[in-house]
């Protein structure tokens, strides 16, 4: 399995991206958690992040991370005694998890912490308040994503001009992201590679490595294309008594920020610009984990 010290840095790292993510100018997925945060008391909110911590290492290891929050004891093995701890309580105070989950009512006791449980109430719109709220809410992401689509004009021309290219083929931008990605990673331009980023501890890279690829649904791209991209992430490992590597998926989606997923659906070519660089960011900061967990880019 992957190292417990870079899995626990890629965790710790990817816990905290939001950071980055405001640093590089990627505001409107964190819409939900400015407003949970503007909402909390120090304790609540420094809850809450010791909790995401807890979330993004049991994420990396779990290989049913929609288990993690959805079940109750006895029906998942935690590796965090923080999480286990939280999910007893919750079964003690409100009960079964499954029915909770039914009914809007009691939806947001789901969820692990004070933060995330006011927001998930307010989300199920079971008042006018709680309408207006959301409509405030949408608002202010539309606003921000207005704002980031404007500065999508700065972006590396390269990431412009292969948008309008007739004979460009997802390959060629899967490539092109590999180029970017593992260049600002090491600090370089790296020659044209491969389509993928592959990384190996150093030992042997035949029997353990970590691969992440910018996919595409779909897969056909042009000038005026529409779809959807996304990273995938995968560690990949082997016995030297078996040829037969074994493939676990690393469910690296699930710990950003609530609306990350609107930066993968594009229709134009400034939305193409804000999803490619949101996912180069991304897949930047995670290699950087890596890295500095003396891991090293192969072939």
């Amino acid at each position: 399995m992957i190292g417990a010290d870079a899995l626990l840095l890629l965790a710790d790292r990817l816990a905290d991206i939001d950071v980055s993510l405001e640093q590089a100018g990627f505001i409107s997925c964190l819409v939900d958690r400015d407003w949970m945060k503007s909402r909390s008391n120090v304790e609540e909110w420094r809850d809450f992040q010791i909790y995401k911590r807890e979330f993004a290492r049991e994420v990396l290891l779990s290989s049913a991370p929609a288990k993690i929050e959805h079940s109750n004891p006895g029906e998942y093995e935690w590796r965090s005694a923080d999480i286990a701890e939280r999910v007893q309580l919750r079964f003690r105070d409100h009960g079964d998890v499954h029915a909770l989950f039914i009914d809007s009512a009691t939806r947001h006791f789901t969820e692990l912490t004070v933060a995330a449980q006011r927001l998930s109430k307010v989300l199920e719109r079971g008042s006018e308040a709680d309408v207006r709220v959301c409509e405030r809410r949408f608002a202010e992401f539309e606003r921000r994503r207005a704002h980031e689509l404007g500065q999508a004009r700065s972006a590396d021309p390269v990431v412009h001009a292969i948008y309008e290219d007739p004979q460009v083929t997802w390959p060629a931008v899967q490539r092109l992201f590999v180029r970017l990605v593992t260049g600002q990673a090491l600090g370089q331009v790296p020659a044209p590679g491969p389509a993928i980023i592959r990384l190996t501890p150093g030992v042997d890279q035949a029997t353990e490595y970590v691969e992440f690829e910018l996919a595409a649904d779909p897969e056909n791209f042009g000038p005026g294309a529409r779809g959807r991209m996304y990273l995938t992430a995968v560690h990949r490992s082997a016995s030297t008594s078996s040829p037969v590597a074994r493939l676990r998926r690393l469910h690296i989606a699930r710990l950003l920020p609530g609306r990350f997923d609107d930066y993968s659906r594009f229709g134009s070519r400034a939305e193409f610009v804000v999803c490619f660089t949101a996912w180069r960011h991304v897949t930047t900061h995670a290699t950087r984990a890596l890295l500095a967990a003396n891991w090293r880019l192969c072939d």
